[in-house]
C-alpha cells in the first residue's frame, strides 16, 4: 500500500515539475486567496481573545445614595456578596471619587476641586468572577438595583453584548468564506490538472494499453491537485506568520498599551491544521472533478 502511494506521489511530483509555470501560477493564486482567508481567521481569533480578556475586566459600578452611614454601607456590601458572580467589592468614598475625577479629567475639572466632597457620589466597584456574559451581567445588575441604598447601577455589558454579536457574525462569515474559498480552489486546480492530463495523454494511453486501471492512472493527477492546494495554503500561512511576526516585533507593545494589555496571538495549531486540510482536500477534489468531466 505504502509502495503504491509512493509511486503515485512520485508521478504527481513529476507532473508538477512538467507543468512548473502553470502550477506556480495556480499555487500563487491559491496562496493569495488563502492568505486573505487566514488573515480573516486571525482577526476572528484575536477578537475572541479580546472579548474574553475584557469580559474579565468588566466592573459593575453602584452609585450610593447620599447620607448613608458606615453600617448601612456594610449592610449593602453583605447583600452584594450574597449575589452569585460577585467576587470583589471596593468602596470608593465621595472624597476619593472627587480626587479621581480631578486627576483623570485634568484641565476640564479646573476649579472643581473647591467643591464639597458630598457633591460627588460614593460608589461600590464590583469585580465579577470568570468570563461573565452579557446576560449574566444584566441579571446581576437587576438584582443590585433592588437593594435599598443604591441609587444607580452602571456596567459595560452593553458593549460586551454588541461585541459578542459581532463575533458571532464574523464566525458565520468565516464558514461562508471557507466554502467559497474551497470552491475557488477546486476551480483553479481543476483547470491546471485538466491541462496536465491532456499534456500527458500519450503516456496515459500507453498505460491503458499495458493494462493499468483508471484509478491507477488518475490518482496521481488527484494528488497533483491536492499538492497544489496544500502548497498554496502552506505558503499563505508562512507569509501570514512572517507578517504577524514583523508586526508584533515593531508594534506589539503599542497595541497592548492601547488595548488595555490584550496580547495578540497567531492562529492555533488546530486552525493551521484546518487551513492546510482545506487546501489539500479542495485541491484534491479539483483534480477529481476535472478528470470526472474528461471524456478521454
Amino acid at each position: 500500500m505504502s509502495q503504491r502511494l509512493t509511486s503515485h506521489l512520485r508521478r504527481a511530483l513529476r507532473n508538477v515539475k512538467g507543468e512548473a509555470v502553470g502550477v506556480a501560477l495556480s499555487t500563487g493564486t491559491i496562496a493569495l486567496i488563502f492568505f486573505i482567508f487566514s488573515t480573516f481567521l486571525l482577526g476572528v481569533k484575536n477578537l475572541e481573545g479580546m472579548l474574553k480578556f475584557w469580559s474579565k475586566k468588566i466592573q459593575i459600578i453602584c452609585y450610593l445614595e447620599s447620607g448613608l452611614s458606615e453600617g448601612e454601607i456594610k449592610r449593602i456590601e453583605k447583600r452584594l456578596l450574597g449575589i452569585g458572580g460577585i467576587e470583589e467589592i471596593r468602596y470608593v468614598s465621595s472624597a476619593e471619587s472627587k480626587e479621581m475625577l480631578v486627576r483623570d479629567l485634568g484641565d476640564l475639572m479646573r476649579g472643581m476641586e473647591r467643591l464639597e466632597d458630598k457633591l460627588f457620589p460614593a460608589t461600590l466597584e464590583l469585580g465579577l468572577g470568570g468570563d461573565a456574559s452579557y446576560e449574566e451581567i444584566e441579571a446581576i445588575a437587576r438584582k443590585i438595583e433592588r437593594i435599598k441604598g443604591i441609587a444607580e447601577v452602571q456596567h459595560g455589558g452593553v458593549w460586551l453584548k454588541k461585541l459578542t454579536l459581532f463575533l458571532k457574525v464574523m464566525k458565520a462569515a468565516a464558514l461562508v468564506f471557507g466554502a467559497v474559498l474551497a470552491g475557488i480552489t477546486i476551480s483553479i486546480t481543476a483547470t491546471t490538472v485538466h491541462l496536465t492530463f491532456y499534456h500527458r495523454l500519450e503516456e496515459v494511453e500507453i498505460m491503458r494499453l499495458i493494462g493499468a486501471t483508471e484509478d491507477f492512472i488518475r490518482f496521481p493527477f488527484y494528488l497533483e491537485g491536492g499538492l497544489q492546494g496544500l502548497s498554496g495554503a502552506g505558503l499563505s500561512l508562512i507569509v501570514l506568520f512572517l507578517t504577524y511576526w514583523v508586526f508584533s516585533q515593531n508594534w506589539g507593545p503599542q497595541i497592548r498599551f492601547y488595548f488595555g494589555g490584550v496580547r495578540f496571538e497567531f492562529l492555533s495549531p488546530l486552525a493551521v491544521l484546518i487551513v492546510l486540510t482545506l487546501g489539500f482536500f479542495s485541491g484534491f477534489m479539483g483534480g477529481v472533478i476535472s478528470l470526472a468531466r474528461s471524456r478521454v
